[in-house]
């Protein structure tokens, strides 16, 4: 059976594929009355951005496998190895596959992957954005509902008529998150595959993804990921606490005031925290979003005006951000691929983070009584 009579058959079934996820998604159409349908249709553009780039890859993985061997190895018995790969796994060597075909020399595949990772990660950032304003914007309208019923201007079968058609929109919008989700990390590990393949004879690039890969694994292991919204600060008392200060560098965050005590979450460089009380021997302690107290490095902490705390026994372990941010402009086309590939993860993150905040707010947000 032919090359093209094979890819044909798998074409076929991967836009089958599609079409069932989509189908099985069970996501309405957005409705003309529905006033956050802009953020919510943004949103379904980067679901149909990532679920058409994998099932392409997954296509080509499948008839395509063999000739990547003998661009990155150079011999027969990595092209027929490479074969072997492709048939059998399809997605997970389909996309590098597909960018061999296309290129020149190993060179030309390099700067494409690049090119690749950078724009999968602005992605990341489009549907991160996407869904943040529709979620701002679904429950200012749950708010501006709660306003009315409370005015009189509706009654309460109203009212919560109104809320529950808005939670379901919103259900809607966390359902193609995490569809959203799902995609992004399939697409990440063929673009792993591809970074492990050609940082081979890269020993920094090497080492940055070995690094990068294990911040990911911790960042995803913590139970208590933190999203980057701040909450509302208290009216400050005498001595001018609780004042709000922002992570100078990424910043670990812990359940004690002890760099051996339990890591709870991560600040990124920037993020603010609410400070209840000034620093003690080398502390600050901190109110997370979910009202937790909890400690950091007072050393790494700043005001909005640039001032650093000042504190001792500080400690800051690599994490992924800090990892990524630290590729020179000289680093090797390799090592920025990593760096950039690995921006897209903390965005990622991110997501998780908003999703779900999303799921844990909806009952209070959609509720008359919440």
């Amino acid at each position: 059976m032919s090359a093209l009579l094979v890819g044909g058959m798998v074409l076929s079934s991967g836009c089958q594929t599609a079409d069932s996820l989509t189908r099985e998604l069970g996501l309405r159409q957005i409705a003309s009355d529905d006033l956050c349908g802009r953020h919510s249709e943004e949103l379904r553009g980067s679901k149909s951005y990532f679920e058409r780039n994998i099932v392409q890859g997954a296509v080509i993985g499948a008839v395509g496998g063999a000739l990547i061997g003998a661009l990155i190895t150079g011999d027969v018995g990595g092209a027929l190895r490479g074969g072997l790969v492709g048939a059998a796994a399809g997605a997970g060597g389909g996309y590098l596959s597909a960018r061999q075909r296309e290129a020149e020399d190993r060179a030309s595949l390099t700067r494409t992957v690049y090119q690749d990772s950078a724009r999968e990660s602005a992605q990341v950032v489009r549907a991160l954005n996407s869904f943040s304003a529709a979620r701002q914007c679904r429950i200012q309208t749950a708010e501006r509902v709660k306003r009315d019923f409370k005015a009189g201007r509706l009654t309460r079968e109203q009212a919560q008529q109104a809320l529950d058609t808005e939670r379901a929109r919103y259900n809607d919008d966390i359902t193609t998150v995490r569809a959203i989700g799902a995609r992004v990390d399939e697409r990440h590990q063929e673009l792993v595959a591809a970074a492990e393949t050609l940082s081979s004879g890269d020993p920094e690039a090497r080492e940055l993804l070995a690094e990068a890969k294990a911040a990911e694994r911790e960042a995803w292991s913590n139970p208590n990921l933190q999203t980057s919204e701040s909450v509302s600060a208290p009216p400050p008392g005498a001595d001018g606490y609780p004042v709000r200060r922002y992570a100078e560098t990424n910043l670990n965050v812990r359940a004690a005031p002890s760099a051996g005590s339990e890591r709870l979450t991560l600040l990124q460089g920037g993020q603010g925290v609410l400070v209840l009380a000034p620093a003690s021997d080398g502390w600050a302690t901190v109110q997370l979003d979910d009202g937790r107290r909890a400690y950091v490095a007072a050393q790494f902490l700043r005001d909005d005006s640039g001032t650093v705390q000042v504190a001792s026994n500080a400690s800051v372990e690599p994490t992924l951000a800090s990892l990524t941010r630290s590729v020179p402009n000289d680093a090797s086309v390799e090592t920025k691929t990593v760096g950039v590939m690995f921006e897209g993860r903390e965005k990622r993150l991110e997501l998780e983070r908003l999703a779900r905040r999303a799921e844990r707010e909806e009952d209070t947000v959609f509720s008359l009584d919440g």
